[in-house]
């Protein structure tokens, strides 16, 4: 199968889980704590792929795979922080467009890929569009403090997403895959150490309605199948060019959303005036031609 195709479908599906992770954070998970750790939690169920290809990685390759999850979950954690006070049409855009200038950079230096002249000039626009999505025309302060959050999200993706082509480079695919995913299990295990983090993750799991239950096993179910198709395209093909397609996402999302707000305008709450349509289109726009530079 190709990666291109592979890489399409894994987007489409994150689209679906982070419009689902919105309207459950605006909704019913008073932490963004707990939501993080459910996901990250979750990912231990990939043991059960073990057996197809039982090898545990030597000592110094297996801190790779558990930095590579670790450093998934805390920048999973400060992107639920973000998605919390700002619109998830802003915020995933504005993390995604960054992770392939922080990735590119990271690449260069530990994985030894070197720039063209055409990848520069995709920098440049996805920088623009990053710029104009996270212009504040509404006033909002807790915009801006979103996206002071969301910097440090996307350097935490990036270093994740940069170790696991790593991993893949010297690994077999399922071992590497189930490994990281450990990391980021015993990662988020760090957020039950704070008395007020467990009582958020247990009562989260004990109050939310059936309807959102609901919607948190199909929001993971999408998550995780993206998760599986992103880690096995990073496999086959470059890091850089795997991330710098994320463009698709905010193209699925942002159709998720008028959808939404056309029919269930209570889930997102997306502020959505003429103006705001009109600055989403050209910002999104611009990060995806920007992507399409630096991937082809």
């Amino acid at each position: 199968m190709s990666w291109l195709l592979i890489v399409t479908v894994a987007y489409a599906l994150n689209a679906v889980a982070m419009a689902i992770d919105k309207a459950l954070l605006k909704k019913e998970v008073p932490r963004p704590t707990a939501y993080a750790f459910y996901i990250a939690a979750l990912g231990i169920i990939s043991l059960v792929l073990l057996p197809f290809d039982w090898q545990i990685p030597p000592g110094g390759q297996l801190i790779f795979n558990l930095l590579a999850g670790a450093t998934f979950t805390a920048g999973l954690y400060l992107m639920f922080v973000a998605l919390k006070q700002a619109d998830a049409s802003r915020v995933t855009p504005f993390i995604g467009g960054l992770n392939p200038v922080f990735i590119f950079i990271l690449a260069w230096w530990f994985l030894g890929e070197r720039l063209t002249g055409q990848q520069i000039l995709g920098f440049l626009v996805i920088l623009a569009g990053t710029f104009l999505i996270a212009v504040n025309f509404s006033g909002k302060k807790e915009v801006g403090r979103a996206f002071l959050v969301a910097i440090p999200s996307a350097v935490l993706f990036a270093i994740s997403y940069t170790l696991t082509k790593f991993v893949y480079l010297n690994q077999p695919f399922i071992s590497g895959f189930v490994f990281i995913r450990v990391g980021a299990f015993l990662a988020a295990l760090l957020f039950l150490l704070s008395r007020a983090n467990r009582r958020a993750i247990f009562q989260t799991a004990g109050t939310a309605s059936g309807g959102s239950k609901l919607a948190f096993a199909v929001g993971q179910t999408a998550g995780a199948l993206s998760m599986v198709l992103v880690s096995w395209a990073i496999s086959l093909a470059s890091v850089s060019l795997v991330n710098g397609l994320q463009g698709l996402q905010y193209v699925f999302l942002f159709f998720i959303i008028l959808v939404l707000k056309d029919k269930h305008p209570e889930l997102l709450a997306e502020n959505l005036t003429p103006k705001v349509y009109a600055q989403k289109i050209i910002s999104i726009g611009l990060i995806i031609l920007g992507l399409f530079l630096i991937s082809v």
